[in-house]
């Protein structure tokens, strides 16, 4: 921290008793790092230092509070996109239905004047305007679906491709900060080939 100029403000450094390969940036500047990594690297304090530095990185970029705070944001805008467009076929379906109220109506009005011909012609009439709206509402419905789906699936490819610019920067950040402090980088290198064995 003192050799970046990171010390204006206190790190809390955390070992969480858990065999995950694994550390995290927590709020506050707490830095926490799992048993498991630690013992994969326990050659290694130019390793560690990675380790921290990494994390410090996502501080120093805010990753955690603006990832946070970006994929609320993200999910209040999907969720106030699909209203709309779903609003829109709801508007649509409830005009069709409105329709084979009216047309029903002018059948029946029909039917009074000319029993035998009008009440074919209306009872036909209504029972098919009636078929199409009952396939509108069922065609909305699918396609508010649809809307949904799709939103969800653009969302989560958004947030899979902002958390790998924002590893990406923590990495580059994390190597400098420990390359600046004195530790040999090649405790990086070590790391990735940590991880690299680690499935998933």
């Amino acid at each position: 921290a003192r050799a970046n100029a990171l010390d204006a403000t206190p790190w809390r450094v955390n070992v969480v008793k858990e065999y995950q390969i694994n550390a995290f940036a927590g709020e506050n500047n707490l830095i926490a790092v799992y048993a498991g990594i630690l013992d994969q690297v326990t050659d290694s304090s130019s390793a560690v230092a990675c380790i921290v530095g990494h994390e410090m990185g996502h501080h120093v970029k805010r990753h955690t509070a603006v990832g946070e705070a970006e994929k609320a944001e993200l999910v209040e805008k999907l969720r106030a996109e699909a209203t709309r467009e779903v609003d829109q076929e709801k508007a649509a379906a409830k005009s069709d239905r409105e329709k084979s109220t009216m047309g029903s109506i002018v059948a029946r009005a029909a039917g009074s004047q000319v029993p035998f011909a009008g009440s074919l012609l209306g009872s036909s009439a209504g029972e098919a305007i009636e078929k199409k709206s009952e396939a509108r509402d069922k065609e909305s419905q699918d396609r508010i679906e649809q809307i949904v789906a799709d939103k969800k699936a653009k969302l989560e490819k958004e947030l899979a491709e902002k958390g790998r610019q924002q590893e990406f920067e923590a990495d580059t950040l994390g190597y400098r900060y420990a390359a600046t402090a004195g530790f040999d980088p090649e405790g990086c290198i070590r790391v990735m080939e940590v991880l690299a064995q680690t499935p998933g």
